[in-house]
């Protein structure tokens, strides 16, 4: 079958045309579930607002409503709704509003065992809505709990990343050691910079979690007491010394050292001295260990710490050549003391400190003309 060019632009024609009335029944389409969706979210405003109202002049909340509230909310369309009304009535009084959610507890609960039942974009949702309303805040046991801690097992990355975050704004540091604990034993994967930047959200004691995270240390695996460190990291310089222990162990994992050097460029830690020194000087095949060594030096100001980075200038890695040449310039070293590297016959320190003086010239003149962040 042979088709001329006059009924090939006819079909082009009818595509197009196809297309333009698909584009705008889907147009229409869409503002109609709007239009449905505002009606459903004011219907809901009217309710919260009656139970707010009760709250606001110390009354009980009418149970009623609370009733019926759970059952509209059992369809993800209508919690989507609610969600929305609720968003609204924070910018109005929020402690008024959050006073309401936790005692809208019992809903959730029945709504957390129903959304157990639903696919995994609902769970997720549902997860993400109690780390936004916090209503187990300060609770150790809790049905809501219970579900965010199943959720933890799931093999949604996003249901457990939402699960966690409720649980790290509920505040209690009894069910984040429950959490972790879960994803150590059930060996799942979970970024270590997730958990970090997670438990840093820990809206309870930090200190408190803190000191239990560390109780059970070294019953987690190396990605979970990465992220442990780098919390420490954030929150307290009460673990020098034990950390300073770990560091020292031979069998210790490469990538907590790695956290914990950085650790001790924030919380300066006598005995490290020794360490960095020995880090920079002696031969070793872990170049990570020396790289992050000669970036957390510069911590410690001294003549010893000076003359190990600039051994460590004429190393034939890239990294610790860059690492040692900045901390060097951050020491604010001249050119005289810096003499033998400048004038020597290694042509690759030689530029990396050219090139770091170079950046600082770069970063000074920027600054001094407003262009810096």
């Amino acid at each position: 079958m042979i088709i001329n060019v006059e009924e090939l632009i006819y079909i082009y024609i009818g595509v197009c045309i196809s297309m333009l009335i698909f584009n705008v029944c889907i147009i229409f389409y869409r503002k109609a579930q709007y239009k449905k969706f505002k009606i459903r979210t004011e219907d809901i405003s009217n309710l919260i607002n009656q139970q707010l109202e009760h709250i606001a002049n110390q009354e009980p909340i009418e149970p009623n409503i609370q009733i019926r509230l759970g059952q509209m909310l059992s369809m993800p369309n209508k919690l989507m709704a609610f969600h929305e009304a609720i968003e609204d009535a924070f910018k109005k009084d929020a402690s008024v509003v959050q006073e309401y959610l936790f005692n809208s507890r019992q809903v959730f609960s029945t709504l957390a065992v129903k959304y157990m039942q639903k696919d995994d974009m609902r769970k997720a949702y549902f997860a993400y809505l109690m780390s936004r309303y916090k209503v187990c805040q300060n609770l150790e046991q809790d049905v809501i709990i219970n579900t965010m801690l199943q959720l933890i097992v799931t093999k949604s990355a996003y249901c457990r990343e939402n699960a966690l975050k409720a649980l790290y704004s509920f505040g209690n540091e009894k069910n984040v050691l429950s959490a972790l604990i879960l994803i150590n034993e059930k060996q799942i994967f979970h970024h270590e910079k997730l958990l970090a930047d997670g438990l840093l959200s820990f809206e309870g004691d930090k200190s408190r979690l803190g000191a239990l995270l560390w109780k059970h240390f070294n019953e987690f695996n190396s990605d979970i007491q990465v992220a442990i460190v780098k919390y420490m990291h954030a929150v307290s310089d009460q673990y020098k010394e034990e950390f300073y222990s770990l560091l020292i162990k031979k069998d210790t994992n490469k990538e907590v050292k790695v956290s914990i050097i950085r650790y001790f460029g924030k919380y300066e830690y006598e005995p490290m001295q020794s360490f960095l020194y020995n880090a920079l000087t002696e031969d070793s095949n872990d170049w990570e260990l020396i790289a992050i060594s000669a970036s957390v030096i510069r911590t410690y100001k001294s003549n010893e710490s000076v003359e190990a980075l600039k051994k460590a200038m004429n190393h034939s890695n890239w990294y610790i050549r860059y690492n040692a040449a900045e901390s060097l310039n951050a020491l604010r070293k001249n050119y005289n003391e810096l003499a033998s590297i400048y004038n020597g016959t290694d042509r690759f320190a030689r530029d990396m400190l050219l090139y770091q003086d170079e950046r600082n010239r770069i970063k000074v003149k920027a600054k001094q003309e407003g262009l810096s962040p």
